[in-house]
């Protein structure tokens, strides 16, 4: 997707600082305020009928990877908007799940929820390169895979439509709404 926006924090260094906190972490997670968003990316989604649900910003090390889960279960095919920082050798790849496939739920590191299935009870569907903004369905099992030296950070954004402020923006939505951007 090109919106012509290619940085969305309000503090250009706002990554650099965490950098300096990570160590020898091998993944991090952070949930961003709606004050670490630029004016023109927040003026960009109210352009579209959009508000920020939430914001977080994930950090994968260099040669590292984020596990296989879900971010969402409810509602099926909810979207998100990531812009991907890194040296441009990182990907997600997404899973599908087996017939009958238990799904785990746990809390996550910024008062939320994600989930799990077992190696056995999902197979490789498809893989991708995210770049700057990529619409996402995180909704589906999906993992990160850093293969580079350096860091991946990303930025990612759960929207909705103001008028209907407990509705998540879904898959077929957001294709539809964003299809001028499309590249």
């Amino acid at each position: 997707m090109d919106i012509g926006l290619d940085w969305i924090l309000t503090d250009k260094h706002f990554i650099d600082k965490l950098s300096k906190q990570i160590g020898n972490k091998f993944a991090a997670h952070w949930k961003l305020q709606e004050a670490d968003l630029t004016e023109e990316f927040l003026e960009w989604l109210d352009s579209k009928n959009l508000a920020v649900r939430y914001a977080e910003l994930f950090y994968c090390s260099p040669k590292g990877n984020i596990f296989v889960h879900s971010d969402e279960i409810e509602p099926a095919h909810g979207c998100k908007i990531n812009w991907v920082y890194d040296q441009g050798e990182t990907y997600m790849r997404w899973f599908k799940l087996k017939e009958g496939a238990k799904i785990e739920k746990h809390s996550n590191t910024i008062d939320g929820f994600y989930y799990t299935a077992q190696p056995e009870d999902y197979e490789f569907a498809i893989q991708a390169r995210i770049g700057k903004p990529t619409l996402v369905n995180a909704y589906e099992l999906h993992d990160v895979i850093n293969p580079s030296d350096g860091p991946r950070w990303a930025v990612s954004i759960v929207p909705y439509f103001k008028d209907k402020p407990k509705t998540r923006l879904l898959w077929n939505e957001a294709i539809e709404l964003f299809s001028d951007y499309f590249i």
